[in-house]
Formats: C-alpha cells, structure tokens, sequence
C-alpha cells in the first residue's frame, strides 16, 4: 500500500534463487495488525447547539478515512459532518457546529487498508435548548416504528459503574421482555413482538431511579 514498486536481487550462480516456480511473492495483512475501533461516542458540548465525536482505534496507521454522519430522521438516511485521515494517533474528535433541535444520530464511517467499509455503533444525541442535563426525557428510541431492529440511547450522567434495566411493557402495562445492559444503550431484535404499541422503561440499577421511558410502534 505504501509503495508502487519492491525489487529483489536473483543470483544467476545459485539456481534456487530463480527458475520456474522458485519464487513466489505473498503479500496479505497480518490480523493481529487489523484496524479496530475501541471506543465511539458523542456528547453536547455545554448548553450550546455543538457536539463533539470522539473515537478510539488502534492500528489504524496512515491509510484509514474516517466520516462522521449524522441522521435527523430516526436513522432512515445519513448525512457527512465532516472527516479525518488517520494518523496513527489512535484519538481522534470532530466538533458538529450543525446539529439540530431534537435527537441527532451520530455514526462513523471507517475505510480501511483494503478499502472495506465498515460503521459505528449509532450514538443519540438531544439538542433541547436546556444544556446537557436538560429534559424529562432521556431515552431515544430509533427507528420508530420498527420492524426487526430497534435501537436504544440513554442520554444519563452517570457517576462511576452501572447498569440499566431496560424493561418492555404491552399496552395494558404487562411486562414481556426485560434486558440489562452496562452501556448507556442498547441494540437489538424485536421480530418476535406482535405488532403494536410499546412503552420501554429503563431503571439505573445503582441507584434505582427511573432513567426515563419512551413508546415505539413495532410494524
């Protein structure tokens, strides 16, 4: 990838160095070096209408493009904020000086060596005019309505480590489906659910306290 051009050196008084099939040239990647992402996330900068991305990765080296995207419409399409070379730095940011009221979705697009592309996580973000901490509601729920796939962002502060208690609950208040997760989100299938309308409730699990709850339309 970094050169266009490899030279060798074949010694004519040695026939083991050339000859019909006596050389062969691999060149493929070692695993142990791929590009990874460690770590994806976003957050409202203050009370401002800007958000900072910030990326982990490691092997990324000098050949991977970087995008961030960001959705207005529940996930449905994606546009560019901005992007970034990697550097090798493994820390990366992009500041979005255009995020807009309400829930803003944000995900990476990564291009690595062998120009596969491959995306983040998804990470919600609410611009309500009230600073970080601003707002009853602080799970999102995307897309809505949905029919295999659903997505949960907690928009909570949370001091040290926790987990959340993420319970879903049938028109008439009946629990049929409780999930913990010890991230601030969470991403799964709901194909299983009859077609209705649904209200998730999400508990912090150290300190007991409702995080906040949201309905979604599963078609």
């Amino acid at each position: 990838k970094a050169n266009s051009l490899y030279q060798f050196t074949i010694d004519r008084t040695n026939p083991a160095t050339f000859g019909s099939k006596r050389f062969t040239l691999v060149i493929r990647q070692n695993p142990a070096l791929a590009y990874h992402l460690l770590d994806f996330n976003a957050a409202r900068i203050g009370s401002s209408s800007h958000v900072e991305v910030v990326w982990h990765t490691e092997n990324e080296q000098n050949y991977t493009n970087f995008t961030v995207e960001r959705s207005n419409d529940g996930g449905t399409t994606f546009d560019v904020v901005g992007g970034l070379q990697g550097t090798g730095a493994g820390n990366y940011s992009l500041v979005d000086k255009n995020a807009l009221n309400g829930q803003n979705l944000y995900r990476l697009k990564q291009e690595d060596l062998n120009n596969t592309i491959t995306y983040s996580k998804v990470v919600a973000v609410l611009i309500d005019g009230k600073g970080n901490k601003g707002g009853d509601n602080k799970l999102s729920i995307y897309p809505n309505p949905a029919t295999n796939n659903i997505s949960l962002a907690i928009a909570e502060q949370s001091a040290g480590n926790t987990s959340y208690s993420i319970r879903f609950m049938s028109s008439s208040g009946i629990m049929i489906k409780q999930i913990t997760s010890s991230q601030p989100g969470w991403q799964g299938n709901i194909s299983n659910l009859q077609p209705g309308t649904y209200l998730v409730r999400v508990i912090n699990n150290k300190t007991q306290n409702l995080v906040g709850e949201n309905k979604f339309v599963k078609l």
